[in-house]
Formats: C-alpha cells, structure tokens, sequence
C-alpha cells in the first residue's frame, strides 16, 4: 500500500496560502445570496414586524415567497433567500420547513426554460464561422466546452496554467481547481483532452503567454454577443440556442456516441445520473438542426475550420 507523503505545519499553511480562503460559496455567489436577504429584510420591515422564534422566521418567508410569487418576481431570489439564511446561519436551515415546501410547489408550477443543445456539427460550424470573423480565441473556447462538456465559465475561465497539454502524443488534460462542483465537494477537478485538433490549436494560443494569462482574453460578454451574432447568420435565431448550449449538446452528443450515461456524467462531471439526464435530450437536438435555415453558411464554416485545423496538424 502506497504510504501518504507526511506534511509539516508550515507546508500546510503555506499550500493554503495559496489556495486562498476558507469558504462555502464563491464570491459573485455570496452577492446574489445577500441581495436576496436585504430584499427580505426590508419587506419584513415595512410589512410586518420582525421575527423572535425560528418559527416566526420561516412564517416571514413563507410570507415573503406568496408575496414574491403574486408580484411576478422571479424563482432565484427565493432559492438565494432560503440558500443566504442557510448559509448566514447553517442552524437555522432546519427550521424552514415552509419556506422549501413553497419554494418546491414554485418548481412543479414553473418549470424553468432549458436551451437547446446543438449537434457536434453545429458547434463545428459555429467556431468556423468565428475563426472565419478573427475571433479565433473565441472559437476555440467555444468548441473545447462542446467538447469537454464544460460550463460557460468553466470554458472561458482558465488561466494558460490550467493546461497541461502533449502535442506530441495529441493528448492532454484541463485542471478545473475552482468549479461549482469542486467548491461543492471540496476536491479539484480535471477533464481529459484526447482531440489531437484541439490539442494543436490549444497549445498554439498558449505560445507567448505568461502561465497565468486568460486563454481567452476577451469578456464573455463579447464571446455571447458573438455566439448570438453567428446564430443570426445561420438563421437559428429562432432557436432557443444560448452560450450554455455547448455544455448541454456536448453531453448529448457524448451519450449519443459511447451509448453510456454512466460514462456521459462522468464526462461532464455530475454528481448522478438524474442531473445528467436533465441535459440529454437527443430528439432536440435533431429538431433543432433540422431547422437551421441557413445550411450552405454553415457548411462552409465548417469547411473553413477543418482547413485551419488540417493547417496546425500539419
């Protein structure tokens, strides 16, 4: 059996260091969760006084979440308040009862909207109409979270560091240090890169970097304006396609090629198979190539990028 290496105090401190804090929730996750309870507070302060048992509390948000239903608000802010109290005081989540059977009648009536995942061909397409327009960081972050299942930010997030890549063998991997789910289960993640393309590509956009630098040095702001700008010229506009429909048809496509949900949610790094199965529907991705208007533009942006992979490999 292979022996743990031992540590000293001072390494330990020092490799927490630089991890950074100790915390829960990210940061940007935080601010949504303390909007919501200020929202709370002061609606308790107007309309009614406040609470003195945690029983009274989840009265007040069960009040406050009849309130935000009639007024048309929208389901996040009661998930962050019941979350932000949760998290503020993890003893008073036991006590909200109400408050969460309320917040799950709100899912079963309103069930939110989910984007329409694309096909490989699509995704293909769309980074060639990208690198076609010079967007070509732009492209390649797009098609690696096709390919690697990968949430938006996951994709468009890491730093040159965070790629450990083999040119030579066509091989690779991304480290995801900081994810929902690593956050959430307390270990780092990684994904494999077996696409020799998008191993040559990679390690061509990392020439000149500092470890550190953004592979992708544009906002997402601008890789969304972009994504939504080749949709429209595709004419899928109509389609409920977004930036997140990367990650959703990447897993459908996996599952339709390996055959294997098992291996589709080890994939895209789902803690089950329900939750994987919420982004596999193969009958919309179907439905939803079929309607892309436009089919002669998109071959040829496909064309376009299997000319300039073919470059790089060669």
């Amino acid at each position: 059996m292979k022996m743990m290496k031992r540590t000293t105090k001072t390494q330990r401190a020092q490799s927490r260091r630089v991890g950074g804090p100790l915390r829960t929730v990210k940061p940007k996750t935080k601010e949504l969760y303390n909007y919501s309870l200020r929202t709370f507070v002061r609606w308790v302060a107007l309309h009614m006084s406040w609470p003195q048992t945690n029983e009274g509390l989840d009265a007040c948000a069960c009040a406050f979440i009849m309130m935000a239903w009639q007024e048309g608000d929208t389901r996040a802010l009661v998930g962050n308040l019941i979350s932000g109290i949760g998290d503020s005081e993890p003893s008073l989540r036991q006590w909200l009862h109400g408050a969460r059977r309320l917040h799950t009648a709100w899912i079963k009536r309103e069930l939110g909207g989910r984007c329409c995942p694309m096909t490989g061909w699509m995704a293909r397409a769309i980074a060639g109409l990208l690198l076609f327009w010079n967007f070509e960081r732009e492209a390649f972050v797009f098609l690696l979270g096709h390919y690697a299942i990968l949430r938006t930010m996951d994709a468009a997030g890491p730093p040159v560091s965070d790629f450990v890549l083999r040119p030579l063998l066509g091989s690779g991997y991304l480290n995801l240090p900081d994810t929902k789910t690593s956050t959430r289960h307390g270990r780092a993640e990684a994904v494999t890169l077996d696409s020799p393309e998008l191993v040559n590509w990679c390690a061509k956009l990392c020439e000149g970097m500092a470890p550190g630098d953004k592979l992708l040095t544009t906002s997402i702001g601008s890789l969304r304006k972009h994504f939504a700008a080749a949709v429209s010229t595709f004419g899928s506009q109509e389609l409920d396609l977004q930036l997140y429909s990367m990650r959703r048809g990447g897993a459908t496509e996996h599952f339709r090629r390996t055959g294997s949900m098992a291996e589709t949610t080890m994939r895209g790094r789902w803690a089950n198979f329900a939750t994987c199965k919420l982004y596999v529907d193969a009958a919309l991705q179907d439905k939803a190539q079929l309607r892309m208007l436009h089919l002669r533009k998109a071959k040829n942006a496909q064309a376009f990028l299997c000319k300039y992979l073919a470059a790089l490999s060669g």
